[in-house]
């Protein structure tokens, strides 16, 4: 039974790692999208363009749309 749960154990680490993983490549997106507008990193209008592609995805996955 031990065996077991350390196993479950492990598996829920690299599951919680590999949606880390994709949270962090979807914010590089959201950089990339916002840089290739023209707004520059680090400005507050660069924040706001992350964040509103943040509020688009959220949408779109709530709304049943793979993103």
């Amino acid at each position: 039974m031990r065996q077991f749960t350390l196993l479950i154990g492990a598996l829920l680490l690299l599951a919680a790692c590999e949606t880390a993983t994709k949270e962090v490549d979807l914010e590089q997106e959201f950089a990339d999208r916002c840089a290739t507008r023209g707004y520059v990193s680090g400005t507050p209008e660069f924040k706001k363009c992350v964040e509103d592609e943040r509020q688009i995805r959220l949408v779109k996955r709530s709304a049943g749309a793979v993103y």
